[in-house]
């Protein structure tokens, strides 16, 4: 009998959003997010993280997080 999968052990195809506001939206919340995951590497790692990201407008966002 197969098990059930939770949310984070299934996969899903990755494409480019057609639509422009909701690509806005999304990458919105997933920059957030991606600035909060590396925040808690750098607190369970000990380590300098650097991150550069370029919105869909073409704007940059970096986030640097030093450990001392």
């Amino acid at each position: 009998m197969e098990s059930k999968k939770t949310k984070v052990q299934q996969t899903f195809p990755m494409s480019k959003i057609e639509n422009q506001r909701t690509r806005n939206v999304a990458f919105s919340n997933r920059h957030q997010s991606l600035y909060k995951m590396a925040s808690e590497l750098v607190d369970l790692c000990d380590v300098d993280i650097g991150i550069v990201l370029f919105s869909p407008a073409n704007k940059h966002f970096t986030f640097f997080h030093p450990t001392a």
